[in-house]
């Protein structure tokens, strides 16, 4: 590769400075938009958004579009998975723990890929689904059913699960 190109962290002092995350890229209207994880290295997670026209020079919103609730479950919010639906774009994230342990997976809707709302105050996956952690979520819609799909750690190796659902997920 001759060029590198990369997205990188925030300055010190901003929401995604301690970290940015692999997430998601989306075409919305000709434009890219990649969804990741950040936090500001003090435990304060969010979702962000960086777009592009090309997929090579990104701009970062200035601020998360998702941050955590700091509720029971809801912390170290991360992983967003989007999809387009016939009304808008459907994202599935996941929430950590302080020992890395998953909380539970939520969606959030939004009708233009950048003012999202959590559909569920609960998890739609809570964490004692499993008996081990699942990560490394992906999402998909067709035919108006989603698929969720989950590796999970069964001490021997890995397994994959896929959980469906079909209608709305609109509450």
């Amino acid at each position: 590769m001759d060029d590198v190109i990369y997205i990188p962290r925030g300055n010190e002092g901003e929401w995604d400075s301690g970290f940015i995350g692999l997430g998601d890229i989306v075409e919305i209207d000709e434009v890219y938009h990649f969804y990741y994880a950040g936090t500001d290295g003090n435990g304060n997670y969010g979702i962000g958004l960086a777009t592009s026209i090309d997929g090579i020079a990104w701009e970062k919103h200035p601020s998360p579009l998702l941050v955590d609730t700091l509720d029971t479950w809801e912390v170290d919010i991360q992983d967003p998975r989007v999809v387009t639906v016939d009304d808008g774009y459907v994202m599935l994230y996941s929430s950590f723990n302080s020992n890395g342990r998953n909380q539970g997976y939520n969606f959030a809707f939004s009708e233009d890929g950048v003012l999202w709302e959590r559909l569920y105050d609960n998890p739609v996956v809570p964490p004692n689904t499993f008996r081990r952690s699942p990560w490394v979520p992906e999402l998909m819609y067709n035919d108006d059913t989603y698929y969720v799909y989950l590796e999970v750690d069964n001490r021997a190796g890995t397994d994959i699960f896929v959980g469906m659902y079909s209608g709305d997920l609109l509450p």
